[in-house]
C-alpha cells in the first residue's frame, strides 16, 4: 500500500516539475477566539509574516455581536512582486 502512495506521489511531482508559478503565493487566516488571544495571534501572524518575507495585505477585526469573541481575518502576501516564468 505504501509503495503505491509513494508511485503516486513521484508521478504528480515529475508531472509539476515543468509548471511554474507566476503570483506571489498567499495565504489567509480566519482565526475566531477572545481579545486577548485575538491580540496574540494577530502579533504571531505579524511576526511570522516578517520571518519569512511576507506582507500582510489584508487585515480585519471584527467583535462578533455582543459576545466576547472577535473573528480575525489576515491575508498574507509573497513579497518580491510577480515570479519570473
Amino acid at each position: 500500500m505504501r509503495a503505491m502512495v509513494v508511485c503516486a506521489l513521484v508521478r504528480e511531482t515529475i508531472k509539476m516539475a515543468d509548471y511554474q508559478n507566476t503570483k506571489p503565493q498567499k495565504i489567509r487566516f480566519h482565526v475566531t477566539a477572545g481579545a486577548e488571544n485575538i491580540d496574540l495571534v494577530n502579533d504571531l501572524i505579524g511576526h511570522l509574516a516578517k520571518a519569512k518575507d511576507y506582507e500582510v495585505t489584508f487585515h480585519k477585526n471584527k467583535q462578533r455581536g455582543r459576545t466576547p469573541l472577535h473573528d480575525l481575518h489576515i491575508e498574507l502576501t509573497e513579497r518580491g512582486g510577480d515570479r519570473q516564468s
